[in-house]
């Protein structure tokens, strides 16, 4: 659970900090949608991965799968 409320910090502190700068851009929810089809190591799937709409549905979905019991996956992943 203090997992959980890490996450939370810091994704209040990323948007507060994303209010703060009116010139960031800040990527439409499509957008995060199609995340995983972009290569990983591309600089629009890094900035996609750091803003703060992103962060919130990261953490809807592990507080999901913790209230369903389910463990929360960790670590590294591949598709082999």
């Amino acid at each position: 659970m203090h997992a959980l409320s890490e996450l939370r910090d810091f994704y209040l502190n990323l948007f507060a900090h994303e209010n703060e700068n009116k010139g960031s851009i800040k990527p439409t929810f499509e957008e995060i949608y199609q995340v995983n089809t972009l290569p990983l190591a591309s600089d629009e799937r890094a900035r996609i991965e750091q803003c703060s709409a992103y962060i919130g549905l990261k953490l809807l979905w592990t507080t999901r799968y913790f209230l369903l019991g389910k463990k929360v996956p960790r670590g590294i992943f591949t598709n082999n």
